[in-house]
């Protein structure tokens, strides 16, 4: 058994973890046996750590003494300060609790892999403790399906990070921007593995009920809506086809935050909502069309075998492409209702599952080249063949 380290994140963005659940489906494919580890990059966990390792740091080892900095100004100023930095120091002595990548693994060589799990969020502070490891331990390192959600630059890149990607035995990118930033390692662009989210695809039989990921600009920072105007040009899109569709439609959304507007907003509406990831699987399965501004969800959907129309809101539309979407609407008026049809979506759904397995293939190839290389013992069989079960169908 190898331990495999992910980079991902839990009870924060389910993208994430819908990525998760294709790479770990990828490795079952390819008989891969593993002790999965998350370095959970959620920032109520991993921001809290860069914080206490750098700011409260340098504060412990500065001169400041109460009294020294504001003393003729104010008494409760530096009586606030004071405690601030007795708060700090206990926040300091406080062991990290989280049941995943501990800094005390730093000076461990216990994951022989690095899987960096998706996420355009592969390169930001809340990953220093895992280049960190990379740069001490050399591990194999695999950057599979990351992308970009604001324009990076790979020459402003860290050493730490550029050290990882020549560990890298494979790089995978979502979108072309990613792909392009990264051909000088070898990048190559491919379908986000959130396409392999589910082991199975559903049966279309017509249209029976339709799914609107719901999104707000008030939620959850950084997995939003940018503005009040894309949420309203949203709702705008989702009125006309609950005007159409009445009852048949429902909601889906990904963050508590928006369980409460989106009753709000639409009280006469089903709302599905789950804490657990893999709860979406049997929540999109119900759905013969899931209309979304929702990138992963809409990932899901297309594993699900399900037709999806996508709402363009940023610059991850490119990877929605690799998703292989019914169609895209940027407003209300550009919904073409003779297309939405039983038939023009049963044939998408066929088309869709045919796209799952031939991107299921090349990806695995790819993976079973870059992994041929390294010391597979427990890992892989030495002359594994890649495998590619039969097409496994629910009825709704």
């Amino acid at each position: 058994m190898k331990n495999v380290l992910f980079s991902t994140t839990r009870q924060w963005n389910p993208g994430d973890e819908f990525i998760m659940l294709g790479i770990r489906n990828l490795f079952k494919d390819l008989g891969m046996s593993i002790n999965p580890v998350i370095h959970n990059r959620n920032p109520e966990v991993r921001a809290a750590r860069y914080l206490r390792r750098d700011f409260v740091s340098r504060l412990k080892n500065s001169n400041y003494s109460p009294g020294k900095i504001v003393k003729k100004i104010s008494p409760k100023i530096n009586t606030l300060l004071s405690e601030c930095k007795k708060l700090i120091e206990f926040s300091d002595s406080t062991d990290f609790t989280d049941n995943s990548f501990k800094p005390s693994y730093l000076d461990k060589h216990i994951f022989e892999y690095i899987v960096f799990a998706g996420s355009p969020e592969w390169y930001n502070h809340n990953n220093d403790e895992l280049f960190d490891y990379i740069e001490r331990h050399n591990p194999v390192v695999l950057f599979l399906g990351v992308g970009a959600a604001e324009s990076f630059k790979i020459d402003q890149l860290s050493p730490k990070r550029h050290k990882a990607f020549e560990c890298a035995k494979l790089i995978m990118t979502r979108d072309k921007y990613s792909t392009e930033e990264l051909s000088f390692y070898g990048a190559i662009q491919m379908s986000c593995p959130a396409l392999f989210a589910s082991s199975y695809e559903v049966e279309y039989n017509g249209i029976s009920k339709i799914g609107l990921g719901y999104t707000d600009y008030r939620s959850v920072e950084c997995n939003r809506l940018n503005s009040k105007e894309t949420y309203d040009n949203m709702c705008q899109i989702y009125d006309k086809i609950i005007d159409r569709y009445g009852s048949r439609v429902e909601i889906v959304c990904h963050y508590i935050d928006e369980l409460y507007t989106a009753k709000e907003r639409y009280p006469g509406v089903k709302c599905h909502y789950s804490c657990d990831a893999k709860d979406y699987i049997d929540i999109y399965s119900q759905f013969s069309l899931v209309v979304t501004p929702r990138v992963h969800g809409l990932g899901l959907c297309s594993s699900l075998g399900i037709p999806s129309i996508y709402i363009p809101h940023d610059m991850r539309s490119d990877t929605v492409n690799g998703f292989l979407p019914f169609m895209a609407v940027m407003n209300a008026n550009d919904i073409s209702w003779d297309l939405i049809s039983e038939a023009s979506l049963n044939e998408h759904h066929k088309k869709l599952i045919g796209y799952k397995k031939i991107m299921k293939q090349k990806t695995i190839e790819l993976l079973q080249d870059a992994l041929a290389s390294t010391n597979n013992v427990g890992f892989m069989g030495e002359n594994f063949t890649v495998p590619i079960p039969e097409q496994e169908f629910i009825s709704r």
